[in-house]
Order: structure tokens, then sequence, then C-alpha cells
């Protein structure tokens, strides 16, 4: 297998948002406490639930996930 080496090239400004979110990362597993951890991980989580809201569906027990994709996908060609 061979070695992947880094280059000046990983450091051009189009890099730079991916280095930020590395940087962001490592911040928040290494520095963070466990609590802040799971208190970011919530709202996280709750800005997902909401940024998904109108593709879901309540039903009787259970949330159906209902993807606007699918629907205008072609349906598949039966020979």
């Amino acid at each position: 297998m061979k070695r992947s080496l880094f280059t000046s090239n990983l450091l051009h400004p189009r890099c730079w948002l991916t280095w930020l979110g590395f940087g962001l990362w490592w911040l928040v597993v290494q520095i963070l406490p466990y609590r802040v951890q799971m208190a970011l991980g919530a709202g996280l989580g709750i800005l997902a639930a909401l940024a998904l809201a109108p593709f879901v569906v309540a039903t009787t027990s259970r949330f159906t996930l209902r993807s606007r994709l699918a629907e205008r996908t072609p349906k598949p060609m039966h020979y």
C-alpha cells in the first residue's frame, strides 16, 4: 500500500474550511468536558429535527420519513 504524504496542496485556501472543521472536531473531542459535548449533541439533534420537520409525517405510533427526492425519482423499468 502506498503511503500518502502531506503536501503543500493541502494548504490551499480551498481546503481551509476542511481544516477548520478538523480543528473544531479536535476542540470538541479533546478540550470540552463530556457534559458540554452531550449538550452540543442534543442541540445538533434538535436542529436536525427542525430541518427534517417538513419531510416527516406523523402516523399512529411512529414517524415515517417522506423524502421529496424519492417522489421525483423515476420508477424502475420492468422488462
